[in-house]
This record gives structure tokens, C-alpha cells and sequence, in this order.
């Protein structure tokens, strides 16, 4: 009988422990430091991890115990709650300093033998204490079989006898770690292959059993879970944008930096990375959550009083304070921002990062009084660089769908087909779009049906990109709006054209043309493809260059695509009708016709009645047809 038909586990995880060389190292710290082994082994190995265990169970880490000895049983429910358990068993030291002033060695951790199997439970089980089992045989059979023979294989394969900590892990454990967490805690080129009763036992990499545990423990230090954000996000499927070691570098140097850009496009994503690694060095993360409204009042109340939240060893992420779609004004945060960064900057030991999308934090700082020194800390993370290059974004994909075990990912064409996708830069344009894709295909093995969650999630993107512009015209820039209108009827329209009519249609408060053309990040300027070499070489040494042969475009080809659903708000869909109705009246005509035939149902319909009349009146249109 197999040892899961004796002992099964309903999402749950037997552990079973055993201190290696519970009675040699006892003997060896006897003899080398005059302490009884007795002594040792109850004091030194025994004690420390009762109260360790007895913590685990105080929090629920550890729902069943069962201690023989220097033998233990455990019940865990969660790969959260066994990775973090089983990492800080691990970590047990042997405190030889609290009897020894001056010891001849340092001891380190204590050594286990671990093993790991994942099982169901009758409902009515008794998961702790002496009913934890129901024979004893289970015991003897992990102890007996599994450690012996893997002692064996060591002593086999190395010509010595194994002195450190192992984690062997069963089939039925095994079976339950996605690919990528099988690679990540197994070495599948040496997996330790050896059968008993039929069945396949896998040496763990205890060091990543560590690293997991710790990054539970991180999670929860910021007060979040790992479905927010796995330790596959944070750790191993990490893809890093172009600008990170620069990020690095300026928080290290400077102790604040605002992260802007593109709406998911990875500012939080990057962030918490950093939070990570800075945990790592022995510093305290905190995130002040700025998702909802009410969440960013708090952060803008945090901020507003950063003197407060300073503490040496910590750093400190305060998210969107600033609004998340619009800009969310509170008047003593640009009084008080020069005090805050200054504060940062003189604080003993401190760090903070700040997130903002790029247009809420450019309304920020027209608003602030201190511009220039703000811009000074900005590092930008954006679709239009980008930050993540046509082989990130195929990194990105390919390391989610190994992790998810996306089955069109074991189909060779199917794979290139998907990655040859998103050499189209509008395909799955962000890290977001990316991730939710993979989770949306995982049973996916058609070729149309994939094309089709291309299509889905790529649009993902557009929407939210439509949501950027949006937000322009209700955070008060309705100027911008009207600016990107022209944008999105034609992209083959000068310069000189374009400036031409907004200032006609320009209200009082409305900016200046230059100064949107220096500050719009999603708007570039191109010469036109028939302009002559010599027409080229002279702009080039002209100052300042004649607008009328260049024309502007977007920077990013989804910037296009989101006008559908840009079109669906009133607010913008008035403005664009106004450029319709402006450049129906001169000599933008084809470009109005076509915008209506591809917008049909997204204008009204006495809109286009009245652009059809004013264009049967342009004669520049008459003349072309």
C-alpha cells in the first residue's frame, strides 16, 4: 500500500523533521566546549525549536504537531504557510553564546533531515497531537525508507557522510508545484531519482526554501498576500525594465524618486522589487496603499507629514498620492513639497519611493512651487522608449507561461506564433496586458481561439490608454484633449497646420501649442516620407526648423487605437466633433471623411450629418474627387 493511500492531505502538507546528527554534533560541542550533550541536545537543540514550532502554531502557520522524540510531524495548509515554516526551521541556530562566553567554534543553524509529501484527509481527522496519525508505521516508513535511502545515495555518489541540511521531496508533493516552481526548487538535470514502493523522490534546494519564506514574510510586512504579488513576481520572473539600475542608482544616491508613467506598465511591479531588495540589505518596508480614494487621502495625509513616518532602516512606498486617473489636488502638498524632499534627503537612513502616473504628476508639478527640484528625483517608466523591448516582453511571456504551464507553450508553433505577435509593438503592449493574457490561456491549444485573447487583451491596453486621455479632460486639460484630437483624426497633416488651427480654436486658459509640443510625451515629431534629401539637410541647419515639413504622430501606435474608447466620454467626444467640424471647413477634408467612416457608430448622428454638409461645401474636397 502506498503511503498516500495510508495518509492523504486535502491541500494540505505533511512535513516530517529530524535533527541530522542529533547525538554527534551533541558529542562534538560536549567534548569541545565541557557542556553535557544531554544538555546540548535538550538546551541547544530541543528547546529553541519547541518555541519555534510553538510559534508557528500560535499563527497558524502550523495546524498539527506531533513531536517523538527529536522526531516531528507536522500538518501545514498553503505552499505560503510550508515555505515560510520549513524556511525558518532552517534557520534555528545553535545559540552556543548564551552558555559559552568564548567558544572554541561557531556552531551555525542546526542540520535537519526534511521531508516534504502533500496528501488528502478524511474530513473528520484529528490533525494535531496523538491523533495526528493512526499508526506509527508512517513514521518509521519516511524515516526508514525515505532519509535512509537518500543517506545511502549521498554516501554512494560522494564517499562521505551527508552534515548539512537536506529537503527531500515526495511524488505527491512534487505533482503539485507548477513547472517553474519545479525548476526553482529542484535541480531536474539531478533529481534524486532513486524508487521506493514505485515512487519518485526529489532532493529540494533548501536555499530557495529560505528565500520563499523569507519573501512570505516580506509580503506580509507590507501588507500583502501572495496572490497580490507571488514570489515568482517579485524573485524569479523578474524582468527588469531598461531604467533599473539607473532607479537603483538614484534612490541609493539621492533617497527619493518619483516613478511616473504609462498606466500598467509596471511602476508598482517595479517598486515592490526595489522594496524587496532593500529588505534584503536589513531594511523595514512599508507601502502606504494609495488604490482606492479614501486609501489616497491617507497617503496624502502621510506624505504631507512625512516627519512622521521617517524612521532609520526604512524605506517607504507612498502609491499615487497625487490621484490615480485625475489628478486629486490638496493644496499643502505642493507648499510642503520641498520640505519633504528635504526632509527625505537629510533623514538618517531612510528611503522613499513615490508612483504616479505621468500625466497626474506633470499637473502636480505645474501646480507645485518647486518644478525644477521635483523633476530633478522623476525617473520615467513608459510604452514610448519603452522600458520593455520587443525580447522583454517575449521574456515576460515566456517565464509566465512556463510558471502557469500554458499548454500552447509546449506547441512549437503555436509559441512562435504568439511571440512573431508582439513584433506588432500595439500586441500585448504592456507587462499587465502580458500577464493577464497567460492566466487567460492556460487550457489553450488553438491557434484562433489565442488570436483571439490577442486581440482581447491587446485592446486591454488601448482602454487604458483611452483612460490617460480621459483624464486629461477632467483633471482640467481640456487643451491636451483638443491638442491629440487633431492627432487622432490625421497623422499625415503639418505642423504649421495643426498649430494653425488650435489657435484658433484655443480657449483663454488653454496653453500655449509649444509648450504642450515640449511636454507631450505621447506626441513625436516626424519629417514627411516624400520630403527631399536636400529639403532634409536644410531643416537640419535651420533654426527654428519650418514646421511645414513635419508632422506629428503618436509615439506608441496603441495611442491610435484607444480613440473608440475615448470616443464613449462625452466631454472628449465634444471636443473631437469641434476639430471634425474645423478641419471640415478647410483642408482636412478626406482626413474628416475617413474619420467618420471609421467612427461611425462612436459620433452622433446629427454630428455627422452636419460634417457631411460642411464637407459637400469644401471645395478643396470637391476638387480632389
Amino acid at each position: 500500500m502506498k503511503l498516500e493511500e495510508i495518509y492523504k492531505v486535502n491541500n494540505k502538507f505533511i512535513v516530517y523533521l529530524d535533527i541530522l546528527g542529533f547525538e554527534e554534533l551533541a558529542e562534538k560541542i560536549e567534548k569541545n566546549e565541557n557542556i553535557r550533550s544531554e544538555r546540548v541536545r535538550k538546551d541547544l537543540f530541543i528547546n529553541p525549536l519547541q518555541k519555534k514550532i510553538q510559534k508557528l502554531k500560535n499563527e497558524s502557520k502550523i495546524i498539527g504537531e506531533k513531536q517523538i522524540a527529536d522526531d516531528w510531524i507536522f500538518i501545514i495548509d498553503g505552499f505560503e504557510n510550508l515555505f515560510e515554516s520549513v524556511s525558518k526551521i532552517l534557520e534555528t541556530e545553535i545559540d552556543i553564546i548564551k552558555y559559552v562566553s568564548n567558544p572554541k567554534e561557531n556552531y551555525g543553524t542546526i542540520q535537519f533531515e526534511i521531508v516534504i509529501g502533500s496528501y488528502e484527509f478524511d474530513k473528520w481527522a484529528d490533525l494535531d497531537g496523538d491523533e495526528i496519525i493512526c499508526d506509527d508505521n508512517i513514521i518509521r516508513y519516511l524515516k526508514s525508507h525515505l532519509i535512509t535511502e537518500y543517506k545511502k545515495f549521498y554516501k554512494k555518489t560522494y564517499s562521505q557522510r551527508i552534515t548539512e541540511s537536506f529537503t527531500i521531496a515526495t511524488d505527491s508533493f512534487f505533482d503539485e508545484l507548477s513547472f517553474g516552481m519545479k525548476k526553482y526548487f529542484v535541480n531536474l538535470e539531478h533529481e534524486y531519482l532513486n524508487k521506493i514502493n514505485d515512487e519518485k523522490y526529489y532532493l529540494l534546494r533548501n536555499e530557495n526554501i529560505i528565500k520563499e519564506g523569507k519573501i512570505s514574510v516580506f509580503l506580509k510586512t507590507i501588507g500583502q498576500t501572495n496572490s497580490d504579488f507571488s514570489g515568482a513576481l517579485i524573485d524569479r520572473l523578474f524582468v527588469p525594465p531598461d531604467e533599473f539600475d539607473k532607479l537603483k542608482g538614484k534612490l541609493k544616491k539621492d533617497r527619493i524618486i518619483f516613478i511616473t508613467g504609462t498606466t500598467g506598465y509596471g511602476k508598482t511591479y517595479t517598486t515592490i522589487r526595489l522594496l524587496w531588495e532593500w529588505y534584503n540589505k536589513g531594511y523595514t518596508p512599508k507601502w502606504i496603499v494609495g488604490k482606492e480614494e479614501k486609501q489616497r487621502e491617507n497617503v496624502r495625509d502621510k506624505l504631507a507629514n512625512i516627519d512622521n513616518e521617517l524612521k532609520s532602516r526604512h524605506i517607504i512606498y507612498f502609491e499615487d498620492p497625487f490621484g490615480r486617473t485625475t489628478y486629486e489636488r490638496r493644496d499643502d502638498l505642493k507648499e510642503k513639497i520641498n520640505h519633504i524632499i528635504n526632509s527625505i534627503e537629510n533623514s538618517k537612513d531612510v528611503y522613499s519611493i513615490i508612483t504616479s502616473r505621468k500625466d497626474v504628476f506633470e499637473q502636480f508639478e505645474k501646480e507645485s512651487y518647486s518644478v525644477e527640484e521635483i523633476r530633478r528625483f522623476e525617473q520615467q517608466l513608459n510604452i514610448i522608449k519603452p522600458s520593455y523591448n520587443f525580447n522583454k516582453r517575449v521574456d515576460i511571456l515566456l517565464m509566465w507561461a512556463e510558471e502557469k504551464e500554458c499548454e500552447w507553450a509546449n506547441d512549437k508553433i503555436l509559441q512562435n506564433f504568439v511571440i512573431y505577435s508582439l513584433t506588432d509593438d500595439k500586441i500585448l503592449p504592456t507587462p499587465l496586458n502580458i500577464h493577464d493574457f497567460v492566466i487567460a490561456t492556460r487550457k489553450i491549444k488553438n491557434r484562433n481561439e489565442l488570436g483571439q485573447y490577442l486581440d482581447k487583451y491587446s485592446k486591454e491596453g488601448e482602454k487604458a490608454f483611452a483612460d490617460e486621455i480621459k483624464g486629461l479632460y477632467y483633471s482640467g486639460r481640456k487643451d491636451r484633449v483638443l491638442f491629440l484630437s487633431f492627432i487622432f483624426v490625421t497623422q499625415n497633416i503639418s505642423c504649421s497646420f495643426i498649430e494653425k488651427m488650435y489657435q484658433e480654436m484655443k480657449r483663454e486658459n488653454y496653453e500655449d501649442l509649444k509648450k504642450i509640443l515640449i511636454e507631450e510625451h505621447r506626441i513625436k515629431m516626424e519629417l514627411f516620407p516624400h520630403q527631399s534629401t536636400l529639403e532634409r539637410i536644410r531643416q537640419t541647419k535651420e533654426r527654428p526648423i519650418k514646421s511645414d515639413f513635419y508632422k506629428l504622430t503618436f509615439s506608441h501606435p496603441s495611442y491610435s487605437n484607444a480613440l473608440p474608447y475615448i470616443l464613449e466620454d462625452t466631454g472628449c467626444q465634444r471636443i473631437y466633433c469641434d476639430v471634425l467640424k474645423k478641419l471640415a471647413e478647410n483642408t482636412g477634408g478626406k482626413s474628416v471623411l475617413k474619420a467618420i467612416t471609421n467612427n461611425f457608430d462612436k459620433l452622433p448622428k446629427n454630428i455627422i450629418n452636419e460634417l457631411l454638409l460642411k464637407l459637400a461645401g469644401n471645395k478643396s474636397l470637391q476638387k480632389a474627387y
